[in-house]
């Protein structure tokens, strides 16, 4: 770090350790504001931003301006996170901070590029260059005015209100402030004591030079985090159900903890990923659309460790300690209790219908077989029957739990045609191979004759049916196979527990995240009824494949080392993702075979005991293309042995 005394560059902060050993943080000198008939005026391609990803004052004005969707409106240099002591912030040019000549791009951060506005080779030079006798230090973010060569502000919470609003006339106008006027109030309030108590405590403690400065400062950051934990038991959000900027402020450091603050700091009393609230409310906010592209965790490693020759004089970096912010979070439940009250399903029905998104109505039979007998259907071979169809992901996950439990023999089947008869819904064709009659309820010709008997419009399949009793026991796919699990497997050939007790929160986790953004993800994107519904669908739905690419980059399976629940819901949407989805649902960026973890999965399923068997890719790919548009059933893709299993032939994939 430097500091410049009338237009003279210094090495280090321009006094900021006070005479206990205290470390101080010096105020900004540069505020201005950008307002329309202003010193400042707002005008798209005149400001340029300043940052480096590494600090967190700049990451608040980087998420600002990402979240308000300002990147063609403001244009931003990256600056490199090796900060010297005796240049200070510098930029990545052909020259490095040596005087060697270096590559451009560093390949290690090459989203470094050399300073577009005065080719400075050091930030102190856009400082002294725009104002010759500044006095103070040199820091970031700044924000500049191109056109009259001025610094606007220094300051991130200027900045931050600058971008909130003063360019709304001119970005994309939909995004709500995040400052709103009736909350401005309790975020102020909030941002105090998230600043003081935490964002800055860490620098305090940090840098303290006693013992006991270090232990107060310490007490104060934990302190505060356990307050914070409680009022996010709440809350979805720090000041309710809306993200605001006082939840910004905090996701900065929230995400450097772990991996800086925690060691670098000596901040080691607890680690974020143990405090159940403020983990699951990271993840939450790294999961909004945009936050997570303005992460450089390799940044932060790299400066704090580097950088801070006090506190680590042989500079070395560690390797490890990188959290995986895309596991799946339980903040949903604050949604699900909102909508609740208003009655869950019709609400979420209308709503989505009104903006033309598909939303899947609730499955209405919830009957529950108990393997104690308590209930009105006991666990027992050979009384119970499913209906499926092939083609349909929710009966897959179904059959796929009772091949791998080894059912067969247990609980029988029919199976139904893969095309819906657009009259009589699902139909029971004994003429199409892999098909046949109803042999359980008394030769039904479709299966809505089955819920007219029980006086419902229902015509959904999976169905688990009792044959004694003549009753539908459950036409919910997801309790139907948590039923093969936990109440069959005294009866199950294969004695397989893909629901383990201690698994039980990550599994339904995932399967909820799964289920909302994957499974059902693909149907919002193919049977959306307006262009905007399908945008967002399609967005939501490649940032949640990219999750899952990342999660399984050191796994074999969702929650380790075997095989649970969560892969099995997971299988049918990633097996018929490139066969079906990618061309049928119009979800084309990338297709499975392009994300090798998530392929390398794929392959690892289909090798278990069962899967193959329960799979049936021909039923699949016709009942998905035969019966929309002109009803052709394509002849690709051509995936072959590429997947690492043998598939049907392209010509076995299409019946006459």
């Amino acid at each position: 770090m430097v500091h410049i005394i009338d237009g003279k560059v210094h090495p280090g902060h321009k006094d900021n350790v006070g005479k206990d050993g205290s470390y101080t943080r010096q105020p900004t000198v540069f505020r201005g504001v950008i307002e329309a008939g202003g010193e400042f005026e707002p005008e798209a391609g005149r400001y340029h931003l300043y940052v480096s990803p590494a600090c967190g004052w700049s990451h608040r004005v980087m998420l600002l301006r990402a979240l308000k969707k300002l990147e063609s409106i403001i244009s931003v240099s990256i600056i490199h996170p090796k900060r010297h002591d005796d240049g200070g912030w510098h930029f990545q040019s052909d020259v490095n901070e040596d005087g060697v000549l270096a590559e451009v791009p560093d390949p290690v951060y090459p989203e470094c590029l050399p300073d577009p506005v005065y080719g400075a080779a050091r930030l102190h030079e856009v400082y002294t260059t725009s104002h010759p006798s500044y006095t103070g230090n040199v820091t970031v973010p700044v924000l500049f005015d191109t056109k009259t060569k001025r610094i606007v502000s220094n300051e991130s919470e200027v900045i931050m209100r600058n971008l909130n609003t003063a360019f709304d006339s001119l970005g994309d106008g939909t995004v709500a402030s995040f400052y709103p006027a009736e909350l401005q109030k309790e975020i102020d309030e909030v941002n105090e004591v998230v600043y003081s108590g935490l964002s800055n405590a860490v620098y305090r403690a940090g840098f303290a030079k006693s013992q006991e400065l270090y232990e107060t400062e310490c007490k104060t950051v934990f302190a505060t985090l356990g307050d914070l934990e409680k009022r996010l038991g709440v809350s979805r959000y720090l000041v309710g159900d809306t993200v605001t900027e006082a939840d910004l402020r905090l996701f900065v450091t929230l995400v450097r903890f772990d991996p800086v603050y925690y060691g670098h700091f000596k901040c080691n009393i607890r680690r974020i990923a143990w405090y159940p609230n403020l983990s699951n409310y990271l993840r939450d906010v790294y999961q909004l659309p945009g936050v997570a592209d303005t992460v450089f965790m390799q940044h932060y490693v790299a400066h704090y460790y580097w950088s801070h020759e006090s506190i680590n004089p042989k500079r070395r970096i560690p390797k490890g300690g990188i959290p995986n912010h895309l596991l799946p979070h339980d903040r949903n439940r604050f949604a699900a209790k909102a909508t609740k009250v208003l009655g869950a399903s019709d609400a979420a029905l209308h709503a989505g219908a009104k903006k033309g998104e598909f939303v899947r109505p609730d499955s209405k039979f919830r009957n529950w077989i108990s393997a104690s007998g308590e209930s009105d259907f006991p666990a027992e071979a050979g009384r119970y029957h499913l209906y499926i169809a092939n083609n349909c992901p929710w009966c897959h996950r179904v059959v796929l739990g009772r091949s791998m439990h080894g059912l067969e023999d247990v609980i029988s089947m029919d199976t139904l045609r893969y095309r819906r008869d657009p009259e009589l819904g699902w139909v029971f064709d004994p003429s199409v191979e892999g098909c046949g009659p109803d042999t359980a309820a008394g030769g039904l010709k479709a299966i809505r004759e089955l819920y007219e008997r029980e006086g419902s419009a229902e015509k959904s399949v999976p169905v688990l049916f009792d044959k004694k009793t003549q009753k539908i026991v459950s036409n919910e796919s997801s309790e139907i196979i948590r039923m093969m699990g936990t109440e069959f497997g005294a009866l199950a050939k294969n004695k397989i527990n893909l629901y383990p007790q201690h698994l039980h929160a990550e599994i339904d986790s995932l399967n909820a995240w799964i289920y909302q953004e994957i499974n059902n993800g693909a149907y919002k994107a193919g049977f959306a009824s307006t262009q905007e519904a399908y945008d967002k669908a399609y967005d939501v739905f490649f940032n949640a494949l990219d999750k899952l690419e990342f999660l399984l980059r050191d796994r074999p399976f969702l929650t380790g080392e075997t095989v649970t629940e969560a892969d099995v819901r997971l299988f049918p949407t990633i097996i018929r993702f490139d066969y079906c989805y990618y061309t049928r649902f119009w979800l084309n960026k990338k297709m499975v075979r392009e994300c090798p973890h998530l392929q390398a999965w794929l392959e690892r399923m289909w090798a278990l005991d069962g899967v193959a068997a329960g799979t049936n890719l021909v039923h699949v790919k016709n009942g998905y293309f035969g019966r929309t548009g002109n009803n052709i059933v394509p002849l690709g893709p051509d995936l072959g042995e590429d997947w690492g299993f043998r598939v049907a032939s392209q010509d076995a994939l299409r019946l006459q």
